[in-house]
């Protein structure tokens, strides 16, 4: 349990200690340094704080420490009493249904149900691993001391472009030759693999009219038809081939870095021999109100991320890293085996042995998709390089020199496994449909055993509801962003689904790859989503759904009431609530694409941005662009206290027989009542 106890352990951060650590990259400060540190401490103890017990050090680093670990030891008992409490609830209806088998075998469709029931419940097992791990208390570095350029490790920023419009990637390129470190130890390689002319002109005339001329580069490689040339991956690999730097840096064409991030990266690597690549958050500008399409991932960077790096496993995202060259060469430079070149090469670093460092600071920001259709083509690639690096775990997973322990071996396989819940997903609307639909029996055994079941299946979804909101609970606009993350669960689930049986019957198609900037570019100048044929074509299936479900909702319902037969009566309690939510959430994408006026426009891209007189872009971490809030998700937070209300209530009514008895006989007529 040694990771356990490293990555839950409180290290106070001492700025005072970790400016001295990087002082060997400036050995003439070396006294001044060491002076200045005596003066931060004798300050320390003039202000009454006694060291590193003063006021100030323990609001802003002590507190806020102690009320997270509180939060996450809280979230941690939920999660493991919905591990138990669904274990229960299964053990006990795998006996039941061997117990009544000649009953549940006249009802095939519980055999479905059961098999989704036990997905969930392994996946649950999975995700229950990933959530209980601490956050990282890794101590903020202080900034690289540059005061001797001759002491700072040379780096080179790799810029791969594919037809994303010029202006972008010369923004990005301007702002990192803005970057605040030397400029004889950096380059900028633009690597351009959509052959744009206009995007070679640009770069040229930016090295002859600012002097950049051995700074920056403009790189173009040649692709022989029949030799495949593995997309952007192959693109940072003919960067590499022209790097001779200590390290290497990896931005999006559309990213722009902040100046001071080498300096806020690059200690971590200096001091750690074993880091192989540091990563940052990424932040975006051009995010619609409300994000509705959870663009932000605010969740995987403010949550997953900060856990998974206080067990060295924070895997790269494809921007914002910086990576050691001398471990990238001992693999073999980038990886090919995924479509998603960035976290099939980090895992493969890690599974040597080396460790990462994740940045938890704002030091980039650039675009999401301006289209549906860009962003579902992000996602669908995301999902296709998680499913490519399965032909890696023999390796990475199960093979004798893997330095893996058991727990990032989980973490590994449970960011592939999540696509798969997309098929499970599918069968369990499918089943629950059918049920309420054709009122099939959804039951077998005694009452007093049904009333059992349900109370640990109570028991399980409320534990699993409060662990979720207590996740949540320290993060930005955690309401709207908890909420945004159970949507795109549900409406990406029919994409997710397709892209699955694509890759089940035809593997090799799944390695296509597209910029989202060149798939945005395509759709605007095609106008395609200006109409309302192109503009809903994506969400075909949802609308069908949300009809199909609500009409079938309307019927059941008054059937229900009219003639109040219990087992009528149960299965529409029981299943509306559930279709109505998942209908809501399917509704998030058809209201996206039905307001397209509530978007921001790629033409008033420079209007998001603030430049200096120089026309680099600039930005303040501290302020940097955050999702806005909408009151429309006051009606998705009704639904999920909706829902935890109704599932209290099925707990309350399911304690007892006569309480169970009491409660049916208010809304069934008695000789319809189950034995």
């Amino acid at each position: 349990m040694g990771w356990l106890q490293r990555a839950g352990r409180y290290e106070l951060i001492d700025d005072s200690k970790d400016g001295e650590e990087l002082l060997p990259l400036s050995h003439g400060n070396g006294a001044a340094a060491h002076a200045a540190a005596a003066v931060k401490k004798n300050d320390d103890m003039s202000e009454g704080g006694f060291g590193f017990f003063k006021a100030s050090n323990y609001r802003e680093e002590k507190l806020p420490y102690f009320v997270k670990m509180s939060l996450h030891l809280l979230t941690c008992f939920f999660v493991i009493v919905n591990v138990i409490a669904s274990t229960k609830y299964l053990s006990f209806k795998l006996w039941l249904y061997y117990k009544e088998l000649p009953q549940t075998v006249t009802s095939p469709w519980l055999f479905v149900l059961l098999a989704c029931e036990l997905v969930y419940w392994f996946c649950s097992i999975l995700s229950a691993i990933d959530s209980v791990i601490p956050p990282s208390r890794r101590p903020k570095s202080a900034l690289l001391n540059i005061d001797d350029p001759s002491n700072c490790p040379t780096v080179d920023f790799l810029f791969p472009c594919s037809k994303e419009p010029p202006e972008i990637p010369l923004e990005a390129v301007r702002a990192g030759l803005a970057m605040d470190y030397p400029a004889d130890r950096f380059r900028i390689l633009v690597l351009d693999d959509g052959g744009q002319d206009e995007l070679k002109a640009a770069v040229e005339a930016l090295q002859s009219e600012s002097g950049y001329g051995k700074q920056l580069r403009y790189l173009r490689r040649t692709k022989l038809p029949g030799v495949p040339h593995h997309f952007k991956c192959g693109n940072l690999n003919y960067g590499l081939e022209h790097s001779e730097s200590e390290y290497i840096v990896i931005v999006d064409a559309d990213m722009i870095l902040h100046p001071t991030f080498l300096r806020r990266s690059l200690p971590y690597l200096v001091k750690s021999p074993n880091v192989a690549y540091t990563q940052i958050p990424q932040s975006f500008y051009n995010i619609p109100p409300g994000d509705p399409l959870s663009d932000s991932g605010l969740f995987f960077y403010e949550k997953m991320l900060v856990r998974r790096d206080a067990i060295d496993t924070a895997n790269c995202v494809g921007t914002g890293a910086v990576f050691r060259r001398k471990h990238l060469d001992s693999i073999g430079g980038f990886q090919s085996h995924s479509i998603t070149e960035d976290t099939n090469t980090s895992f493969i670093l890690l599974s040597k042995g080396y460790t990462s460092v994740y940045v938890h600071e704002v030091l980039q920001i650039g675009l999401v998709p301006w289209t549906f259709e860009g962003f579902l083509k992000q996602r669908i690639r995301w999902a296709n390089g998680a499913i490519h690096q399965i032909a890696t775990w023999p390796v990475i997973l199960f093979g004798p020199l893997t330095r893996f322990n058991w727990v990032q071996k989980v973490l590994v396989f449970w960011h592939t496994a999540f696509y798969f819940m997309s098929i499970t997903n599918v069968l369990l609307l499918a089943v629950l449909y059918a049920a309420l639909a054709f009122a099939l029996n959804l039951t077998v055994g005694s009452l007093d055993e049904n009333r059992q079941l349900m109370s640990y299946l109570a028991i399980a979804l409320l534990a699993q509801r409060l662990a979720w909101i207590l996740l949540w609970a320290d993060m930005t606009q955690s309401i709207q962003t908890r909420n945004r993350e159970d949507s795109f669960f549900w409406w990406m689930t029919p994409y997710f689904f397709r892209m699955m049986i694509k890759t089940f019957f035809d593997w090799n198609t799944t390695f296509i790859f597209r910029s989202t900037g060149n798939i945005d570019r395509a759709v605007l100048e095609a106008k395609k989503e200006q109409t309302s044929e192109g503009r809903f074509k994506h969400v075909k299936a949802h609308m069908i759904y949300v009809v199909v479900v609500t009409a079938t909702l309307i019927y059941r319902i008054h059937d229900a009431i009219k003639y109040k037969e219990c087992r009528s009566v149960l299965i529409v309690l029981g299943l509306t609530l559930f279709h109505i939510t998942v209908c809501a959430h399917m509704l998030v994408p058809i209201i996206f694409l039905a307001f397209p006026t509530s978007h921001f426009k790629s033409e008033d891209r420079k209007k998001l941005l603030s430049y200096d007189a120089y026309g680099v872009p600039k930005y303040s971490p501290a302020t940097a662009a955050k999702p806005t809030w909408v009151s429309s998700m006051l009606i998705y937070e009704f639904l999920f206290y909706a829902n935890l209300v109704f599932w209290f209530a099925v707990w309350y009514f399911a304690r007892d027989l006569e309480t169970t008895h009491q409660a049916l006989l208010s809304v069934c007529k008695p000789e319809t009542l189950p034995r």
